[in-house]
């Protein structure tokens, strides 16, 4: 059996900004490379007789330098951000997956040759750190991080 491991990262969201679908409109080149190395692969093994996948999905926020809150409010803040991005991510990719794969059910978690898995660090796995970010830096922290993996016999 060959295993196949293929990741991509759609990153530069907005400060608030959750949505995938609107993220990879404003990048095609992010969308493109994450709709050939993820959904079109995740539609390939659904068409493979005998294949097997396991889909990760993470979404990731940038850290709360908000003075005024307390470190357990921003701990909320970043993981609902990041909660908020990984929700809407596995929303749009069923909706890309449905898309080129009609047949595909609604929750790919519930085929037996499939798993999805979804990850909420908030902000504990940043790209960016330094004590003074600007905003693009910022950006790289919010982010959606999907990795696949695909066996065929």
């Amino acid at each position: 059996m060959d295993l196949f491991i293929l990741e991509a990262t759609v990153d530069g969201f907005k400060s608030g900004e959750v949505d995938l679908e609107t993220r990879m409109n404003q990048d095609p080149a992010q969308g493109a490379f994450f709709i050939g190395t993820i959904i079109d692969n995740i539609v390939d093994a659904l068409r493979s007789p005998n294949a097997g996948a396991s889909l990760s999905v993470s979404g990731h926020s940038d850290r709360d330098d908000n003075t005024a809150r307390s470190h357990i409010e921003k701990l909320a803040v970043e993981l609902q951000a990041a909660e908020d991005r990984v929700s809407s991510a596995i929303d749009y990719i069923h909706t890309l997956v449905r898309q080129r794969e009609p047949s595909a059910p609604a929750d790919l978690n519930s085929l037996s040759f499939f798993d999805v898995h979804l990850r909420a660090p908030g902000a504990a796995v940043l790209v960016a750190d330094e004590v003074a970010l600007t905003e693009s830096r910022r950006r790289l922290n919010r982010r959606v991080q999907a990795r696949l993996l695909v066996y065929k016999p």
